[in-house]
């Protein structure tokens, strides 16, 4: 026989083997299932199902070895054994066209992604034989598609607070129960909490000064009995996880107050110092008890505000926040300079003003007559100026509205400047 002839058919031969559809082409197919397709991040599924069917024409799928994807925590196996992730599936003896289902619960990581399943099938009852034994090829819906992400949620949140004193879920009740607490949260549209998590949660402030503080979860909650603040400001705190999938989640905001003293019909008084300057706050409560608030420097300094344009302070950079909180009641602030600082002071005592910055919605009357001008009080360009600053007029004999009640010297060679402030301003801010 001619070699190229030889060469010829042996080509053929080889084209013909590679094109048949029996030339290495699996017999015995069957399919599996799982269901749902899709969960959220993070949840427990207690009536997950694998559905096997024999799709062969002659064998029997007696038994097989179904591996739930690394990610996914199996929580009940419903009788079913096996190491690990791997669910044993024995004795089935599925005839041609037959089914057989399975219900385990699972519990769903909390990184969404697409998440697959492995199985191999046996003719066997008890998953033995060669390999010549094994079904396949295997079809169906084998793939777990993780939606979403779990995350952290304030369930209780932090409240305002005195300087160093613990910070509650009470507003300036140190020594209450009421502790801030946070909790893990599945994806899903209306989060439930994550009994399962177990991890650490840990807790900063912004602006930062709260020193890092964590504390476990416990059913998926955590919760923080001793959380202080050394420096007044006003604060959110940030709580994160290292956690693989839970997004950080933030508080509300909340003041950290630099005195807090009580106020009732008897008492109603605070009083603060800065290098150059003190403030006394005194408030005319008639019944009830609450709080009087005083604060060096808390907040954007309305002399910033161009309303309170041109005037220079004895004691740039100091300034108060002040507020009675629980009662209502009129206030005065009184605050003093110290003889240093009227030095540098061009204006001496009968050239004092007071720049008084409120949070609105409501403005006041600015000492040259017309409203006081807008101001960004927040401090937050986003949201725009919604509040107002300006310098106070003088008082009236009665005074109803924010205004300067008396310029006075002060023992030593200092001076002050006193104001009135009606109730229900919010927490205005002096300079």
């Amino acid at each position: 026989m001619p070699s190229r002839f030889l060469v010829c058919v042996l080509a053929a031969v080889v084209v013909a083997l590679s094109a048949s559809p029996a030339a290495g082409a699996p017999s015995k197919p069957f399919t599996m299932n799982v269901a749902p397709a899709n969960e959220w991040a993070g949840v427990t599924d207690n009536a997950y199902t694998v559905t096997l069917t024999n799709d062969t024409k002659t064998q029997e799928l007696g038994s097989a070895d179904v591996t739930v994807p690394a990610a996914i925590t199996i929580v009940a196996r419903n009788g079913i054994s096996g190491p690990g992730n791997v669910l044993q599936l024995r004795n089935l003896a599925l005839q041609p066209g037959a089914s057989a289902t399975i219900t385990v619960g699972l519990r769903m990581p909390c990184v969404e992604g697409v998440y697959r399943w492995t199985v191999q099938a046996k003719q066997s009852n008890d998953f033995s034989g060669t390999p010549g034994n094994d079904l396949g090829p295997v079809s169906g819906t084998r793939n777990t598609t993780v939606d979403g992400s779990c995350a952290l949620r304030f369930v209780d949140q932090p409240a305002s607070a005195e300087k160093n004193a613990q910070i509650r879920a009470d507003a300036f009740q140190p020594q209450s129960t009421h502790f801030v607490t946070v909790e893990a949260i599945d994806g899903s549209p209306a989060p439930q909490r994550l009994t399962w998590f177990t991890g650490a949660i840990t807790l900063t402030s912004s602006p930062s000064a709260l020193p890092s503080t964590s504390s476990p979860a416990i059913a998926g909650l955590a919760t923080f009995s001793s959380l202080s603040i050394a420096t007044s400001d006003n604060y959110t705190l940030h709580a994160a996880t290292t956690a693989d999938g839970v997004d950080p989640g933030d508080s509300g905001g909340f003041q950290v107050i630099g005195v807090v003293e009580e106020c009732n019909p008897a008492h109603c008084s605070a009083q603060l110092a800065g290098a150059k300057s003190k403030a006394t706050l005194a408030g005319t409560a008639t019944s009830g008890s609450g709080f009087a608030l005083l604060s060096l420097n808390l907040g954007l300094d309305p002399l910033t505000g161009t309303g309170c344009a041109g005037y220079e302070p004895p004691a740039a950079g100091e300034y108060y926040e002040f507020q009675v909180t629980g009662v209502t009641a009129a206030t005065t602030v009184v605050v003093e300079y110290t003889k240093a600082a009227m030095k540098t002071f061009k204006g001496g005592q009968s050239g004092l003003e007071a720049c008084l910055g409120v949070p609105g919605p409501d403005s006041f009357i600015a000492k040259d007559g017309a409203l006081a001008d807008s101001f960004d009080y927040d401090g937050d360009p986003d949201n725009g100026a919604e509040g107002f600053a300006g310098l106070l007029p003088d008082c009236p004999a009665t005074p109803a509205k924010p205004c300067v009640l008396d310029r006075s010297g002060v023992a030593g060679g200092g001076a002050s400047i006193t104001i009135f402030v009606p109730a229900d301003l919010g927490d205005p801010r002096v300079h």
